[in-house]
């Protein structure tokens, strides 16, 4: 996977818990939107509020277990992001590839807190910063490393 596919696949991950979170939020919406029937019959013998609720139940369940899974992907890579961009020694197009892949802000959100214009950060300094990436994506060993490791290693015996 090249560096720009990592860093989209960052932002695609966080488009899908959030489209798995508003799915959630509706089978909740559904489950407790349901009324009994107006019949003698208890629902749970007549299959209509009870089947709904249930179908809402189990959907919301097979929703949870995608969205932890997404979760922790996400987690583990925005982390190994944040160490590729903290060996930039450009903060500022570290601070762009924050901002647009992890924060998930738009160009002109990233470029007004770059204090830059949009169209300058988008054509000249994100190039700029997906090639500085690369540099330290294609060799993540050094890069995955947490600032805090590499500062209790250096302080070690």
């Amino acid at each position: 996977m090249t560096a720009e596919e990592y860093l989209n696949k960052l932002v695609d991950i966080d488009k899908r818990i959030s489209a798995i979170r508003r799915a959630i939020e509706k089978c909740y919406a559904r489950a407790e939107s349901t009324s009994p029937q107006s019949s003698d019959i208890p629902p749970s013998f007549a299959g209509g509020t009870s089947r709904k609720i249930e179908d809402s139940v189990v959907m919301i369940a097979d929703y949870k277990t995608e969205l932890e899974k997404l979760c922790k992907s996400y987690e583990q890579m925005s982390y190994n992001v944040l160490c590729i961009t903290d060996s930039m020694p450009d903060s500022r197009l570290a601070a762009l590839i924050i901002n647009k892949y992890i924060n998930g802000m738009s160009w002109e959100r990233t470029a007004e807190a770059l204090d830059r214009e949009a169209n300058y950060t988008r054509k000249v300094l994100g190039p700029n910063a997906i090639k500085m990436f690369k540099k330290f994506y294609q060799t993540p060993e050094k890069a995955l490393v947490s600032p805090l490791s590499r500062e209790y290693n250096d302080n070690m015996p």
